[in-house]
């Protein structure tokens, strides 16, 4: 899926008369009263249509230790895995093709080999001449290389930054930078050509406070809309092809919200990260939104690793209940396997959905953790695919996580 394109940042476009951003429609808002303890869990197949899962070939050289980031293509499934710090890459079936190493990348960049190991912390999917390539950015340049892993060109960094690409042309560049001081949260450039700049706000604040979060601009179903959420906010805005509108305004249980001062109160300045590791159920952002038919999918980020703190939740707009992700039950549609590692890992809580490919959102579940609901089933003989069953012959929970590929329900 096409997700990414790689935009050289014209600075001239951002004149004065955008320094105040673009209007944001703020006509259609809608508010949604969230309690996340009241939030139900449902069978697997209440929430979604498909469940594939898909091992991810294990050997010598593709040893993956915990997926930080996956993009998904026609036919790639490309991993970074921060525990090895390599890219690793896999056919859509799962079979190991190639890998990017961190001394690769050191080398390519001529960086001193104790520098390697933090010389990159992740790739973007970009289009180039037609073709889908990965940009890895190190120091001051972009490496590019081909889906195969076979490196291309060294391109200079400066200047250029990535967006998202709406079905309709639009692309959304989120942290569009004037050449001042000035930033704006996003710039969309619509197929017209025209630029509209939304949310400015000065480069100076990150050095004079703390500014952290999950994933907070993401691509609805069929990339048709995206949403992106603001720091320290649980506003969403809806970005499509013709306007910008602030589309959904969160409220949460007292208990669990941000002081309303909190980003205004000099008391918080430069102290938001204590204040949030202190108070661990406080949820300081939304992350990984998704438009998808009649649900809204989010992640409340808190520092709560507790899996009753229902991070992941399924919003039923229509009929205004939340379906809590971490509590599904599996069923016949997964093979009585769990969808998730939140029972017996920290990835789901973590990180929530590993991607959503515009149709389809993906989890990963360690080797350990899928054997031993694989012991658990035993007594009830199931008829599981191929390469599911060849984990549980091998018995060894020496193999690489096994990615879930499930496709949402829309109604």
């Amino acid at each position: 899926m096409k997700n990414y394109q790689l935009t050289l940042i014209c600075l001239f476009l951002a004149s004065a008369c955008f320094s105040q951003g673009n209007k944001i429609d703020s006509s259609q808002i809608k508010t949604i009263r969230l309690d996340p303890k009241q939030a139900l869990g449902r069978n697997v197949s209440d929430v979604f249509e498909q469940v594939k899962y898909i091992p991810l070939e294990t050997t010598k050289e593709s040893t993956v230790g915990e997926i930080t980031q996956l993009e998904v293509l026609d036919n790639r499934l490309i991993v970074f895995d921060i525990d090895t710090w390599a890219i690793y890459i896999f056919d859509g079936e799962g079979c190991y093709l190639n890998k990017i190493t961190a001394r690769k990348v050191g080398e390519l960049n001529k960086a001193n080999e104790q520098n390697t190991g933090n010389i990159f912390n992740g790739f973007n999917i970009t289009t180039k001449n037609g073709k889908e390539v990965i940009d890895i950015r190190s120091k001051n340049s972009v490496l590019r290389f081909n889906t195969d892993g076979k490196f291309i060109e060294k391109i200079n960094n400066s200047g250029s930054g990535y967006s998202l690409v709406l079905q309709g042309g639009s692309q959304i560049i989120p942290g569009y930078w004037t050449g001042k001081d000035l930033c704006y949260e996003f710039a969309v450039i619509r197929k017209s050509g025209d630029t509209a700049l939304y949310l400015p706000f000065n480069m100076s604040r990150y050095n004079d406070d703390d500014y952290f979060s999950g994933e907070r601009l993401s691509l609805g179903l069929d990339a048709k809309d995206a949403l992106y959420s603001n720091y320290y906010s649980y506003e969403l805005f809806e970005i499509t092809n013709d306007k910008v509108a602030y589309r959904f305004k969160v409220i949460l249980p007292t208990e669990l919200a941000l002081p309303k001062d909190f980003l205004t109160n000099p008391i918080y300045k430069q102290k938001k990260w204590p204040f949030l590791v202190k108070n661990k159920n406080v949820v300081y952002g939304i992350s990984n939104t998704y438009s998808i038919g009649d649900y809204l999918y989010l992640k409340l980020d808190c520092y709560s690793q507790f899996k009753s703190a229902k991070k992941n939740i399924a919003y039923n707009i229509p009929q205004a209940t939340a379906i809590s992700l971490q509590d599904l039950t599996p069923d016949k549609l997964s093979f009585f396997l769990p969808v998730e590692d939140s029972s017996c890992g920290t990835n789901f809580m973590s990180r929530g959905f590993l991607k959503f490919d515009g149709k389809n959102v993906y989890t990963a579940i360690s080797a350990l953790c899928m054997l031993k609901f694989g012991e658990q089933n035993k007594e009830n003989p199931i008829a599981y695919p191929q390469q599911l069953q060849q984990i549980f012959t091998a018995n060894t929970s020496d193999l690489n996580p096994i990615l879930v590929k499930l496709k949402p329900k829309t109604k």
